[in-house]
């Protein structure tokens, strides 16, 4: 039996993930707090949720915190980031692209990976 390795819930100055999606009105960006599901499980779950703290446009630079669903944050295009540090340490001062900066996963399937 798997282990759910996202399954407490984290504050968001230290979130299991965190996906970003550079629009035309601004970033969205998606802070991981907690998950329901084993990765597997969410696979095949078109229902799967996870808490997150979300910032947007709409936000006005705070955060909204809530369950989403994952298929909805993967289907609409936001990428990964894979340095969560660097990001986090960066506070949203960023020149050229975000996924120069910091490395993105551009293809979001799930696994069974270590988290940090």
């Amino acid at each position: 039996m798997n282990k759910n390795k996202c399954g407490k819930m984290r504050d968001k100055s230290n979130p299991y993930e965190i996906w970003i999606l550079e629009t035309t009105g601004g970033l969205w960006e998606w802070f991981v707090l907690k998950k329901y599901q084993i990765p597997r499980n969410e696979a095949s779950n078109p229902y799967a949720r996870w808490m997150c703290a979300v910032r947007s446009p709409n936000t006005f630079g705070s955060f909204d915190m809530g369950d989403v669903y994952a298929r909805d944050i993967i289907n609409v295009g936001a990428y990964r980031i894979k340095r969560i540090n660097d990001y986090l340490k960066s506070n949203g001062t960023i020149e050229g692209s975000i996924g120069d900066a910091f490395g993105v996963i551009r293809d979001p399937i799930y696994d069974d990976g270590e988290v940090d």
